[in-house]
């Protein structure tokens, strides 16, 4: 129960408190929903995390020219064309 709890907990904290509340109606139907709503809460957090995560690695690649260019993520826009 524990563990649940603080799934739940970090799903909120992550998704928004709209998700608490459906996790909340769901859990009175039935055991599958509540493994289903599980699943779903545990989803969102790790995708929010996930585009996270994406976006300020990009943000350290924009501020780091020498970064692009050692990691192969030349701006080719400067370049004249062919």
């Amino acid at each position: 129960m524990t563990h649940e709890i603080s799934l739940v907990v970090q799903a909120t904290v992550h998704a928004g408190p709209w998700m608490l509340i459906t996790y909340l109606l769901i859990r009175r139907l039935s055991p599958v929903m509540l493994a289903f709503t599980h699943v779903v809460i545990t989803g969102v957090a790790l995708f929010h995390r996930t585009s996270q995560r994406r976006r300020e690695a990009r943000q350290i690649l924009e501020r780091h020219p020498f970064s692009q260019r050692q990691f192969g993520l030349q701006d080719h826009s400067a370049m004249p064309p062919r």
